[in-house]
């Protein structure tokens, strides 16, 4: 149904976004590699102290980078819960619609039972009368 589908999409969503997210971490420690060697992007030499990073730097922008992960972690967390409490509130509502239409049938039954047994009633005080 609709729901198995946006499933589905919201699944291959999440599948694309880990696999850019694995793809940006693998660059990005690509170049944090080359900047520990010294190797700067242009090629244009080996000047270690032109490359060399600051301490502080270097640990306000891991700091910062895990801060984003946990963001998105949470967000993530977020909409799967979201996601899951719409699919329980929808079961929930399948059930209380069953529930209604079994209950609907049963209240015709007895109705078409009760019209039954007046019918008879007045068929019997009509034969009653005859004789």
């Amino acid at each position: 149904g609709i729901n198995a589908e946006y499933g589905r999409l919201k699944r291959k969503k999440k599948q694309k976004e880990e696999e850019e997210k694995k793809r940006k971490e693998a660059e990005a420690k690509a170049k944090e590699a080359e900047a520990a060697a010294g190797i700067s992007g242009t090629g244009s030499g080996w000047s270690l102290s032109s490359q060399r990073e600051d301490p502080i730097e270097k640990l306000q922008r891991e700091r910062e980078l895990r801060r984003k992960r946990e963001e998105e972690e949470a967000a993530k967390a977020e909409e799967e819960r979201i996601q899951r409490q719409k699919e329980r509130e929808a079961r929930a509502n399948e059930r209380r619609k069953k529930r209604e239409a079994a209950k609907n049938e049963t209240e015709q039954l007895l109705k078409e039972i009760e019209d039954k047994r007046k019918e008879d009633e007045k068929k019997i005080a009509e034969l009653k009368r005859q004789e």
